[in-house]
């Protein structure tokens, strides 16, 4: 019920700046990111559960930060960077995985005007996940001599490039508008999306020592995130 009495308080207050409403002809805006991204963990958990690690969730939390502009009202240039951690323990030590993202990205503005703007874009980037352990790592091995001991510590990483695409939806704000026609924006909106991993390493540590038996965890991801942020724009018509 009162999220019922919410949403409708904040649609009597959005109606007239809707009505209002003109297509942004060009403008940019930066925003905070979170939602959670799908990355198939099955692999790790087959490799790791023989050792009697936790179950590692396949949604990871994901959070970071982005940035986009728009010109001649059609045309989405940008780009975003994310984070993600997950925790897991052994019965002789624990694991933290944390995933690094960043890529740019392109899109067209199939809907700009009172209903908002609706984005489908595309693009690629670059991440990087590590497995970091602290405790008991004889289970592990690693290519060379210098193998982990019973009270150790050892990171392993991997990076690769990717591709995205995906759909974004945006419902600008617009508030203290100038004589000049342009006017600032609170941008809250929501992005979905999937991932392709276009190359990647296996998982090694500082030294470039590969994992053996190494387990897999690809980056083909599919992701759902939240934006808020803020920008500024000035409006012209978009035929």
């Amino acid at each position: 019920m009162r999220i019922a009495l919410v949403v409708f308080i904040i649609g009597i207050i959005a109606v007239p700046a809707l009505a209002d409403s003109e297509p942004i002809h060009i403008g940019g805006w930066g925003t905070l990111t979170g939602g959670v991204r799908f990355v198939d963990a099955s692999g790790l958990n087959d490799y790791f559960g023989e050792n009697d690690f936790d179950e590692i969730s396949s949604w990871w939390p994901a959070y970071g930060i982005s940035g986009y502009g728009i010109f001649a009202g059609r045309i989405v240039l940008g780009a975003s960077a994310g984070f993600s951690r997950l925790d897991s323990s052994g019965s002789d030590a624990d694991l933290r995985v944390i995933g690094f993202n960043g890529q740019i990205e392109a899109g067209y503005a199939v809907l700009n005007g009172p209903f908002g703007l609706l984005i489908p874009y595309g693009g690629f980037g670059g991440y990087e996940q590590s497995l970091n352990f602290d405790g008991d790592l004889r289970f592990i091995e690693i290519q060379g001599d210098d193998q982990p001991g019973d009270d150790d510590d050892l990171s392993l990483s991997r990076s690769g490039m990717h591709a995205v695409a995906g759909v974004a939806y945006y419902f600008p704000v617009k508030f203290a508008e100038g004589a000049s026609g342009r006017y600032a924006m609170f941008m809250p909106g929501v992005r979905i999306g999937g991932t392709v991993e276009l190359f990647g390493d296996e998982f090694q540590d500082k030294g470039g020592n590969e994992l053996l038996d190494a387990t897999e965890l690809h980056y083909h991801t599919f992701f759902i995130r939240l934006e808020i942020g803020f920008g500024g724009g000035k409006g012209k018509p978009v035929q």
